[in-house]
């Protein structure tokens, strides 16, 4: 049975076709479109209705003013607005907690996005980048729903297994405490926290391309990383959410590595051509490629990725950008490379360097004097 959106938006369904065909998955997604009712009370009246109960999930423009609906009423609110009543009226018991993600211009979402509301959302996309994303975009809204429905559970078994897909033995004692504190919070909170902080941020668990980092393997040019990744399998994570975030647990892989590769070597500190040929000789894959430094970097035992450009890098060769104070203790902090930081390609993503790492960026550009920022 495929799960159901509503997709509300002040654009007409022509013009909004494209979004929704995108989106739609036969068997697994169906997005269903509609305009704002333009008159709060009505609203409201919707989502307190049999009908709105059908469905698994909600999409919402942000800005809901701006064209008339087919009865030629203007809405006096924005999607946040209507995230934050739905919010409260599923707290309130009256309806079951669902997704809800927004969808909307970027320059919406400057101009009028309150930063304060971010916990509403599980997911914002804006739409400048969602016409290339559109596979990526269906599997978490697929898992948003499907999560949702784990959630829901878990707050009436307590079963962190079943949440988790590991044993909870198996946890970290500090992310597990946190867990159990959160447990009561209601289901959008607890998936905003994995969502945000265990899933969106490396630490307990890695992306597949900060994997292949630590693992110190090119994986766009190893043939055989498919195959290192189907031996990897135990340690895939395979919990809340997992379709749509796929990711891996790095405590698992680490003792993975000291089982069956290195009884000795440290994976952290070991450089990457050393870790590929002891993966190549212990199990027989030839086609893998180890990772090579970029420009500016001294280290070759790589552990994360610029923030900017995404190039592996030893967090020696990076600078920590700001505000990273307030991490849980299970989560990586971030950097980017000494060439990002000199030459920019992507500062959207950093915005700027921690204030302590400053006096290393001035004796970076005394060291190579010639540099000039790229235009952005």
């Amino acid at each position: 049975m495929a799960y159901k959106f509503l997709y509300i938006d002040d654009n007409s369904k022509e013009n909004a076709q494209g979004i929704i065909t995108g989106l739609t998955l036969e068997g697994a997604l169906d997005i269903i479109f509609d305009n704002p009712a333009g008159i709060w009370e009505v609203e409201r009246d919707r989502i307190l209705s049999d009908s709105f109960k059908e469905y698994d999930g909600l999409i919402l423009d942000l800005n809901l003013e701006e064209i008339p609906n087919e009865a030629k009423r203007h809405s006096k609110y924005k999607g946040s607005s209507l995230a934050q009543e739905i919010r409260n009226i599923s707290k309130s018991g009256e309806i079951r907690e669902i997704p809800i993600v927004l969808f909307s211009a970027k320059i919406n979402l400057q101009k009028y996005f309150d930063k304060t509301n971010e916990d509403l959302f599980d997911l914002i996309v804006s739409r400048e980048e969602l016409g290339r994303i559109y596979l990526p975009t269906r599997n978490m809204l697929t898992s948003l729903a499907h999560g949702y429905e784990i959630l829901n559970s878990f707050k009436q078994d307590h079963n962190y297994e079943a949440l988790l897909g590991i044993s909870v033995d198996e946890l970290d004692i500090m992310f597990g405490s946190h867990l159990q504190m959160i447990s009561e919070s209601p289901s959008h909170s607890i998936a905003n926290f994995f969502i945000k902080n265990v899933l969106g941020k490396s630490g307990l668990l890695v992306s597949e391309e900060l994997l292949a980092t630590r693992l110190g393997i090119l994986k766009s040019d190893s043939p055989d990383w498919g195959e290192l990744l189907e031996l990897l399998s135990p340690y895939k994570y395979s919990g809340v959410f997992c379709e749509g975030w796929q990711r891996w647990w790095m405590n698992g892989v680490e003792r993975w590595w000291n089982e069956k590769i290195d009884t000795n070597g440290n994976l952290r500190t070991m450089k990457a051509t050393e870790k590929v040929e002891k993966f190549i000789h212990a199990l027989n894959l030839p086609g893998l490629i180890s990772i090579k430094k970029i420009e500016k970097s001294r280290s070759d035992s790589f552990w994360t990725n610029c923030v900017g450009s995404g190039a592996p890098i030893d967090t020696v060769d990076g600078l920590l950008i700001a505000e990273q104070d307030n991490l849980y203790p299970w989560q990586d902090k971030s950097y980017i490379s000494f060439e990002e930081a000199l030459n920019p390609t992507n500062k959207s993503r950093w915005n700027r360097i921690s204030p302590l790492e400053e006096y290393k960026l001035e004796q970076l550009k005394l060291s190579y004097p010639n540099e000039r920022p790229k235009r952005q």
